[in-house]
């Protein structure tokens, strides 16, 4: 039987330490394509805190005929990814390597010079690993040149119920959060944002969405469901489908956090507030929401799909009518200071973030990520938009990518 190794990779820094440790669902699909029909060693190595040595050491062990990694295009990640890679090929020069994930989307050209793989996934990869394990053929799909490197376009899988979900992993280092993968696909069109030209939007059905649910909390004590995806209500009756479902079941006393667009999720809750609400009402749920700024023209800058009556001049008033009406809590997650952001307009969201805050001190948090230094990546927009400029002079001292501060402080430090 072959021998494949499916790797989730860790952060080159020493002094790397992550505030929360996320399950790599997204692999899941993969690995259950693989498993059937392979020996398939799947490995966190964020969980378990591996070094690169700390891999390669176990790789020596399981000596895989296949090696696959899925990569982000960040410095420490690539780094620690090239390390495996080529330790790997002088312990055994026949082995195969395979590398996909966001990098590998979004930063081909660049993923493939940096780590020279044998292969490289473009794309979902639950289609390929589908015919890739008929006969361990790599090459089962069309291909086009990068120097050495073997370039597969792998096309969207259409139907998410087919999407295996199984975990043979306890959920205990994730400190019992799940991250099923019930959406894929965004509407957005985030100039910062390496998805945005995915858009191609699918959900899992309302009924393997609850079985997966109920799975993970029968079976993994699963105590927090967060969904993979951008948007999950992005097609607010599909959402709202699934809502009804868990409700039908009598799914309840799990917390929820739920990554959305606050227009998406308003329209969602306007189909059918009483589903919904019962939803609430039975339930620990969280919305976590990107709120890049108040301002209509800093959104259509970073390029929201904004128009003079959806959200971007009523944010505000969506968020009071949300937090006035239902048992929920907001967490504004995601705060953008772009090259562009004008003092006023950095004033006039922490005026509006700090009101929020004081009239819904246990309903409306600000925590999470202010980002003062955008990633120019290859497929993403920002470069045509901003081009070399990346930061923004009057917010020069702020921490970039700074997770679980108080952002609304942070940010009034600055305003003085």
């Amino acid at each position: 039987m072959k021998r494949i190794a499916l790797i989730y990779p860790n952060n080159n820094k020493s002094d790397y330490k992550p505030n929360k440790i996320y399950e790599p669902s997204g692999l899941l699909g993969i690995y259950n394509i693989l498993k059937k029909n392979s020996n398939c060693l799947f490995i966190d190595c964020v969980k378990d805190k591996y070094t690169s040595s700390d891999l390669v050491d176990i790789l020596k062990q399981f000596n895989p005929d296949f090696l696959l990694l899925s990569v982000h295009d960040v410095r420490e990640i690539i780094e620690f990814t090239k390390n495996v890679i080529d330790s790997m090929r002088i312990f055994n020069p026949n082995i195969l390597i395979i590398v996909g994930g966001p990098g590998a989307i979004h930063g081909t050209v660049k993923i493939a010079n940096l780590l020279n793989p044998d292969y490289l996934i473009k794309g979902e990869g639950e289609n390929y690993f589908s015919e890739f394990i008929k006969n361990f053929n790599p090459e089962c799909m069309e291909y086009e040149m990068v120097d050495s490197v073997k370039i597969i376009n792998s096309k969207y899988p259409e139907n998410m119920d087919d999407i295996g979900y199984e975990r043979d992993y306890s959920l205990k280092k994730y400190e019992y959060m799940a991250m099923p993968n019930l959406q894929r696909g965004c509407a957005g069109n985030c100039i910062y944002c390496t998805g945005c030209g995915y858009t191609k939007i699918r959900y899992k059905s309302p009924t393997i969405a609850a079985n997966e649910i109920e799975y993970l909390r029968d079976v993994h004590s699963a105590e927090c469901i967060m969904p993979l995806g951008p948007d999950f209500t992005v097609i607010p009756k599909n959402a709202l489908e699934i809502i009804r479902e868990l409700n039908k079941r009598g799914v309840s006393n799990l917390k929820y956090i739920f990554v959305t667009r606050l227009d998406s999720l308003c329209k969602s809750i306007a189909l059918n507030e009483k589903e919904w609400e019962h939803f609430f009402n039975n339930n620990t749920v969280t919305f976590q929401i990107g709120i890049e700024s108040f301002s209509k023209e800093k959104l259509v800058r970073l390029g929201k799909y904004i128009n003079d009556n959806q959200y971007a001049d009523i944010q505000y008033n969506l968020l009071e009518g949300l937090l006035d009406k239902y048992n929920i809590i907001i967490n504004a997650y995601f705060i953008l200071i772009d090259p562009l952001s004008t003092k006023e307009e950095i004033i006039g969201d922490i005026n509006l973030i700090d009101i929020l805050l004081e009239k819904y001190p246990s309903k409306f948090i600000v925590t999470g990520k202010i980002i003062n230094y955008l990633e120019l990546y290859e497929n993403t927009r920002a470069i045509e938009q901003f081009g070399d400029s990346k930061t923004n002079d009057f917010m020069n001292g702020l921490v970039q990518y700074a997770d679980e501060i108080n952002s609304s402080r942070v940010l009034k430090e600055n305003k003085k």
